[in-house]
């Protein structure tokens, strides 16, 4: 399976980045189910914690677009995001392919509560 247009490994990490409500990103559990997931079935191991960072909107002059997370938008886009309440995330899973062997340290348990950055 292919990863989500959104997602992309960069450092030993999956980095989803979305256009979010800020309650979709407090529901850690259901977010860390929807990571893990698009982990496994690209047969990467999730290493711990997901770490969640909010980036702001671009300021965009009438004609510009911007670009996240595989969407692209325009001003009049960034302000009904903004009225909706919507932010650009960018929501981090330490994961690796599943043959390599568990670096020391990593999160063999599923994590019990979110971790700093988050």
């Amino acid at each position: 399976m292919a990863l989500p247009p959104q997602c992309e490994v960069v450092e030993g990490y999956l980095v989803f980045r979305e256009l979010a409500h800020p309650d979709v990103l407090a529901n850690h559990e259901a977010l860390f189910e929807h990571t893990c997931f698009i982990a496994c079935t690209n047969a990467m191991r999730p290493l711990g914690a997901q770490q969640i960072e909010v980036h702001p909107f671009p300021e965009l002059d009438p004609g510009e677009y911007g670009y996240w997370g595989g969407g692209r938008f325009d001003a009049t886009d960034i302000e009904r995001f903004v009225a909706e309440g919507y932010v650009l995330a960018e929501i981090r899973l330490p994961a690796q392919p599943m043959g390599m062997a568990i670096p020391p340290g990593a999160l063999t348990e599923r994590p019990s509560e979110h971790h700093p950055g988050s």
